[in-house]
Parts: structure tokens; sequence; C-alpha cells
């Protein structure tokens, strides 16, 4: 999973690649749907699009959960 994402915690696929943004939710154990209705883009289905815990950045997402991980492991 890790490989889907850069060092910075960014989606490495944009904001438009539903097939990969599905497969990652679907091997992420941290996943919660955004119970916002006005903040999902995939109409409520397992994506990372519309994870709680994902921040929109100009060119995709961040993954909260991946940062976190990465302070825990020693990344920077």
């Amino acid at each position: 999973m890790r490989l889907n994402f850069n060092e910075k915690g960014e989606f490495r696929f944009g904001k438009f690649n539903y097939e990969k943004a599905r497969e990652t939710a679907e091997n992420c154990v941290n996943f919660r749907l955004d119970n916002d209705e006005e903040e999902t883009s995939c109409g409520g289905e397992r994506s990372c699009y519309d994870c709680a815990f994902r921040r929109w950045s100009v060119q995709s997402f961040i993954c909260g959960f991946w940062q976190i991980s990465a302070r825990i492991n020693g990344a920077r």
C-alpha cells in the first residue's frame, strides 16, 4: 500500500483513478467512510476518495493515517 503514496503521504494516482483508490481502500485497515455526504465523491463506496481521513491536495489527496504511520516509523 505504501507504494501508492509518495514520501509526503500523497496518493500517487491523482484525483480520478477510481479503481486504484478502491483497491487501496480495500487493503486499508484504517479506512473510515466519511459521514459528510457533501465530502464524498464515490457515492459512499469503500474508496480512498471517500475516506474520512483523506485531505485533498492540489493534485490528489493526502492520507492522514499514512502520515501518522510514517512519523511513528521515523520517516520525515
